[in-house]
């Protein structure tokens, strides 16, 4: 599918370097890349250089507020696949969807009610756990266990 993004000599199209959104996107798909994938390789790097080069030139422009330049900061912070959902969800509604001209109020609150729902589960989930945790006193018992509740937590949603 990435090879139709490659001109006859195997290099990335030019025109590519027109459309910053469509780059961003080549960015986050590269890295879904499996081992051996040379081409979503250079497409990480082909893609991540002509960010950087519009970040560095002020060259990214749209008609959203500089909503365009925030992504592409994001994504080259650490990609969206790399990140943890829920907090880079509320990042979204907060710092991107927000401030869109196309916003719909309706589905803002939609979303913002059910971050709030999804967090409370998630602090009551923790609250039994930490309950648990130290009732068994798995910390004392087994000097190997490390005390680390909420990270281990964190890493399985």
């Amino acid at each position: 599918v990435f090879d139709s993004f490659k001109n006859k000599t195997g290099d990335f199209k030019a025109s590519l370097n027109d459309d910053t959104k469509g780059l961003l996107q080549l960015y986050e798909a590269s890295f879904l890349l499996t081992k051996g994938e040379t081409t979503l390789e250079l497409a990480r790097e082909f893609s991540a250089n002509l960010l950087r080069k519009k970040l560095n030139d002020d060259r990214i422009h749209d008609d959203e507020g500089g909503i365009l330049l925030l992504m592409v900061r994001h994504a080259l912070e650490l990609p969206i696949h790399w990140r943890v959902q829920r907090p880079n969800a509320r990042w979204f509604i907060e710092q991107v969807y927000e401030k869109s001209q196309h916003v719909n109020p309706i589905l803002l609150e939609l979303a913002k009610l059910d971050f709030n729902i999804v967090q409370s589960t998630h602090q009551q989930e923790l609250k039994h756990l930490s309950s648990w945790w130290e009732q068994t006193e798995l910390a004392k018992t087994l000097p190997f266990a490390r005390d680390r509740l909420v990270e281990n937590y964190l890493w399985t949603i």
